[in-house]
């Protein structure tokens, strides 16, 4: 077993390295600065500034609702494709971009994104032009591109592209800040076991498993709890429905075991004896989820008291409550 389990803290502390040293070759030298900058120079000349100068009609295509059964339409794809790359990497990077380098590199994160756009722009015609179809949906992307843009011979980048994006989507950078808070405000950069390395495995298996919490301020753990529920589907809820529940960074199955009272909006009475929702409804609910959640109520704790549900077809969100 202590071969077993050395035998992996040295495959990961491998692959860690690998990756650290090179993301600085990368971005320490000029080889993905030239490729970004220059490659967006050279394709905003090559395309005689189309990418600017139809501006207008790529907002006329995000008004025009156009979803069929065979896809969505050109907002949905934006909503969905913005929704994926904002996220904690583009707040906490240009913070960190901030203090590392001045308020500088602000500038360069500007001449980084035009340039970026138009690389974007190409990317993504490129992507509608080798898209392919699967079971009646449209499927696409850089895999899809190299595999019948550039042929058979140099399907093996596609694979590649796979795996490194599988790594790029991961939750790396998330976890890494969250270990780094832990090292500096709880350990107070203090080594918890053996080495940093060791340490912050053990730091970042914890947060996979468990919430952390103040020892005098514990959340609740339940799968039955009572939430002040709004309604925002036009499909009817019904008891004994079964939905996906969001709760913080969680997603359980769940259902709507009973409805306590509906709220009669117009006098503030409580309606009891309601057999479903209906959209804009205001009830209190009982839910029961698959496995137990660490809970606080609404008034405690808006992070830990606040749930969304979602419907498992459609993967729209219907309601919206306050843990009560």
């Amino acid at each position: 077993m202590e071969i077993f389990c050395f035998l992996l803290v040295s495959l990961i502390h491998f692959f860690s390295e690998w990756v650290i040293n090179a993301a600085d070759f990368l971005w320490n030298g000029p080889v993905l600065v030239s490729l970004l900058l220059g490659g967006g120079f050279i394709l905003l000349i090559r395309s005689k500034f189309i990418p600017l100068l139809h501006f207008n009609h790529a907002f006329k295509l995000l008004k025009k609702n156009s979803n069929s059964s065979e896809g969505i339409s050109s907002f949905e794809s934006v909503s969905s494709h913005v929704g994926g790359i904002v996220g904690m990497g583009n707040i906490s990077g240009v913070a960190i971009a901030i203090i590392m380098g001045g308020p500088g590199a602000i500038f360069w994160m500007w001449v980084t994104a035009f340039f970026g756009m138009i690389t974007k722009f190409y990317t993504c015609s490129l992507a509608v032009m080798y898209r392919d179809k699967e079971e009646g949906q449209f499927v696409g992307g850089p895999m899809y591109v190299i595999s019948k843009g550039l042929g058979k011979n140099w399907k093996f980048l596609a694979y590649l592209f796979c795996f490194f994006g599988l790594l790029g989507v991961s939750p790396i950078f998330q976890s890494n800040q969250i270990v780094e808070i832990i090292n500096s405000v709880f350990l107070k950069n203090n080594v918890l076991y053996i080495n940093q390395f060791i340490s912050d495995f053990i730091i970042g298996i914890c947060i996979h498993f468990n919430m952390i919490v103040k020892k005098n301020n514990q959340p609740e753990p339940s799968q039955e709890f009572d939430v002040m529920l709004c309604w925002l589907n036009n499909e009817s809820a019904k008891p004994r429905a079964k939905y996906i529940i969001q709760h913080t960074s969680n997603e359980e199955r769940a259902m709507i075991k009973e409805v306590v009272y509906k709220m009669d909006i117009n006098s503030y009475d409580r309606l009891e004896g309601v057999a479903d929702l209906n959209m804009n409804d205001i009830a209190r609910v009982k839910i029961r989820t698959t496995h137990r959640l660490m809970i606080d109520s609404y008034r405690d704790n808006r992070n830990t008291g606040s749930i969304i549900l979602i419907d498992e077809q459609t993967n729209e969100t219907v309601a919206a409550g306050m843990i009560v």
